[in-house]
């Protein structure tokens, strides 16, 4: 899968929106991992998929945690249950 377009391999800057915010590498502190722009838009290519990923993952269990607090509450009220 290439992604080319979402990512500029020529300097770090990888955004994470909501997850961690945005990462700048300071003028002059940049560390290249390879001079190989394929080897470079291959590890780049891979975090925006890890990253998509991870976005798509923690939505899931922010769901999940809404429906089990959801759950909680009914089963206590249905059930008349009480804190311990």
């Amino acid at each position: 899968m290439d992604l080319t377009f979402i990512r500029d391999t020529s300097k770090l800057k990888i955004n994470f929106d909501v997850i961690a915010g945005t990462f700048n590498v300071p003028k002059g502190k940049e560390m290249l991992l390879s001079n190989d722009k394929k080897l470079l838009d291959k590890f780049f290519n891979d975090i925006s998929v890890l990253t998509l990923a991870t976005d798509i993952y923690m939505g899931l269990l922010n769901r999940q945690l809404l429906y089990g607090r959801n759950l909680i509450a009914f089963l206590k009220k249905e059930y008349h249950l009480e804190n311990d």
